[in-house]
């Protein structure tokens, strides 16, 4: 009986190893509606010491004046990840575009030290703002 038991024991624990250990490689991925010039961070998003790479998206962009609306392009918005305990930010980067889409962009940031992030994402245009929807992944690639 006691044979039993620690064997059943044993493949569970051994079932739970496997299931963390093959996981995805993303931790986590928001998606969020946004506007630039709103004075307010656009996402949040968290590094780990397994998941330090992060990866904002741009698409579903807007350029506006509050009157009448074009379609925005990931080109014309830059981001920048500021920690959230330190206040530190990195500097701003330019979107890539992505899956061959000029309507969605891509900006990556390498190796972020472990914490919590605010994601700002901010557009090139004066009297106008960018509307769309972002997102915010930690990776390990």
């Amino acid at each position: 009986m006691l044979k039993k038991i620690a064997s059943t024991l044993s493949v569970l624990v051994l079932s739970l190893i496997g299931m963390f250990s093959f996981g995805t490689d993303k931790a986590r991925a928001d998606t969020l509606y946004f506007e630039t010039e709103d004075g307010k961070y656009d996402n949040i998003i968290s590094t780990s010491t397994r998941f330090p790479n992060v990866h904002v998206s741009v698409k579903e962009l807007i350029r506006t004046d509050g009157y009448g609306a074009a379609q925005a392009y990931p080109s014309q918005l830059t981001v920048r990840l500021c920690n959230r305990a330190t206040l530190a930010c990195t500097g701003f980067k330019s979107f890539s575009t992505y899956y061959n889409d000029y309507t969605v962009g891509l900006a990556k940031f390498y190796s972020m030290k472990v914490g919590t992030y605010n994601v700002d994402i901010r557009d090139k245009y004066t009297g106008q703002w960018v509307e769309g929807r972002n997102t915010a992944s930690s990776s390990n690639n």
